[in-house]
């Protein structure tokens, strides 16, 4: 970008890749294992499995609160370049 702009820069943050969809994994294993104690016949721990599920299910997808800190941790870079323009220009509305 050096030879296109007048000035560029790069700018590292931390990104989670995996944060969005990891937690489906731990969902379905909650389901899964709550369904198997309700056919065993644990009532109350099936019920807090599929209540526990359901509310990260809920909290991904409507409220949107993340659980990066769970998932590994990569570097991302954001890369601009500025251009100014050559002539002074007048703003006449």
């Amino acid at each position: 970008m050096e030879r296109h702009c007048d000035s560029s820069g790069i700018e590292e943050f931390d990104v989670h890749p995996k944060a969005f969809l990891g937690f489906l994994k731990v969902s379905v294993i909650l389901y899964l294992a709550s369904s198997l104690l309700l056919f065993f016949g644990f009532l109350i721990p099936a019920a807090l499995g599929y209540t526990l599920a359901v509310a990260i299910t809920i909290s991904q997808f409507v409220f949107i609160c993340s659980c990066s800190i769970l998932f590994t941790k990569k570097e991302g870079y954001n890369v601009y370049g500025t251009i100014e323009p050559e002539e002074r220009y007048n703003n006449r509305y």
